[in-house]
């Protein structure tokens, strides 16, 4: 499912850019079906799926009191609850059956070997912005008046970044808590992938999700935390020092903090975005109660503002709550699992990465709609449907983890 969501040739069949989006928002939960039909012996459905379907009140309050604005392609908002829902119990039932200490070797091969091929695309990208072949994945343009970035397989920089997320925390658990020092060479890289994105968001997010792992190693009891947040700081100021002096070209960043400084003027992804909040909170307040579903002609790159703008106060309510229960709902699992698997170092780290990129995507949402968004949506339906199928009954309550290290 990882392999699909990443290497999907969107546009392969040469049809519209939307045609060709909307159609991996039917090949995902196929596929997903199709993985449970043939490896899932018993299906079970998770309570946590109502997670995924709190957004239909909402969906049926605007859209019975706005007909007028409805047609056919606005719809289709009604599905993607559904679709979502699917990907996230096919997750939950594969790692119901796979996600056990004897599958350890087989997971961290599929990890590292999807990655891979990830990175190579991102950097291949970014040499290269006319390769051909990486237009099956992405029909984005590499180099832009606002700057020069690779996304990779993804569609949007700051999509790209909360994918990587996810495995530079798997990789900083590895290394930091289970002392596999072979994986230093794959966070410098992520870190560097990230670094070229130059996305605002990206940034932040990923300080972010480091300080957290760092937190969480700490409070779980954890060797490591403080080493880790330590290294980090370290390497952030060497790194801002190195590109100082350097003068290495990162012009959408510059732009920004020259703007933030007062020394310039606001960077284009800024002001666009400036713009696009103004008109949400016009939009919403002009339409408070009843929302204007038909509004999608202009794009809001923040899921909150977007929500209200489409969705008014009912809206941003549904997305708020939706954020902060799927946050908790993942945070208690990870405090009921993450004890369990001290002695299996790839579990405990899918276990952090899956809880860690649910909680950055708060943060990713101020730059776009992570939950609605092609194929970022499905990414957080996947993560949350593997950590919510880790089957405690499997493994036998540990020592705890200062005696595992002594043995």
């Amino acid at each position: 499912m990882f392999t699909v969501l990443f290497f999907w040739p969107t546009y392969l069949i040469p049809v519209s850019d939307f045609v060709a989006q909307k159609s991996f928002y039917f090949i995902m939960p196929f596929i997903s079906l199709l993985v449970v039909y043939i490896y899932v012996r018993r299906l079970i459905i998770p309570f946590e799926s109502v997670l995924f379907l709190i957004f239909y009140p909402l969906l049926f309050h605007v859209f019975i009191n706005n007909l007028s604005y409805t047609d056919p392609q606005k719809i289709f908002v009604f599905v993607k609850p559904i679709f979502n829902v699917i990907v996230f119990v096919a997750a939950y039932n594969c790692s119901s059956n796979f996600l056990l200490p004897e599958s350890q070797k087989h997971i961290d091969r599929v990890i590292n070997s999807i990655y891979i091929l990830l990175l190579i695309s991102i950097f291949v990208q970014y040499i290269n912005p006319s390769f051909s072949f990486i237009r099956l994945f992405n029909a984005s343009d590499i180099v832009t008046p606002m700057g020069h970035r690779a996304p990779g397989t993804f569609e949007w920089v700051y999509n790209t970044c909360a994918v990587l997320g996810f495995y530079l925390i798997f990789c900083l658990t590895k290394l930091f808590v289970y002392k596999q020092k072979k994986y230093i060479f794959s966070i410098l890289i992520t870190l560097l992938a990230i670094f070229i994105s130059q996305s605002k968001v990206g940034y932040v997010a990923t300080l972010f999700s480091v300080g957290y792992l760092g937190f969480l190693l700490v409070i779980f009891g954890f060797r490591g935390g403080r080493t880790l947040i330590i290294c980090m700081l370290s390497l952030f100021i060497t790194s801002v020092f190195l590109i100082i002096a350097s003068g290495i070209e990162i012009s959408h960043i510059s732009r920004f903090i020259e703007f933030l400084t007062g020394d310039g003027k606001i960077d284009g992804s800024t002001m666009t975005r400036l713009r696009q909040a103004n008109l949400a909170w016009d939009t919403g307040i002009e339409n408070w109660f009843y929302g204007k579903p038909g509004s999608y002609e202009k794009v809001i790159e923040n899921a909150y503002l977007d929500y209200f703008y489409r969705y008014a106060l009912f809206g941003l309510a549904t997305i708020i709550i939706f954020v902060v229960l799927l946050i908790l709902s993942s945070f208690l699992i990870l405090r009921l699992t993450v004890r369990l698997t001290t002695k299996y170092s790839t579990l405990n780290a899918l276990l952090f990465s899956c809880h860690i990129s649910i909680v950055s995507m708060a943060f990713y949402a101020l730059a776009g709609n992570p939950f609605d968004g092609y194929k970022i949506g499905f990414f957080i339906a996947l993560v949350f449907g593997l950590q919510a199928g880790f089957d405690r009954k499997t493994i036998r309550p540990q020592t705890s983890y200062k005696q595992e290290l002594r043995s």
